[in-house]
């Protein structure tokens, strides 16, 4: 089997890079992500502020 593969169910190979995602602990990082992307969309508010910030720290 070549190393860039893992068993996965009967007849399945699981990418290397694809791995990591089976891992409890990232599932678990990765569902706490999607969730605050659900509770805080992208907005536009505020921009101007934080480009002026930004310039000013530069």
């Amino acid at each position: 089997m070549p190393a860039s593969t893992l068993p996965n169910k009967v007849g399945q190979k699981r990418p290397d890079n694809e791995r990591w995602l089976h891992h409890p602990q990232a599932l678990a990082d990765l569902e706490n992500a999607l969730g605050w992307a659900k509770a805080n969309p992208p907005s536009d508010e505020g921009v101007d502020r934080i480009l002026a910030k930004l310039n000013d720290d530069a």
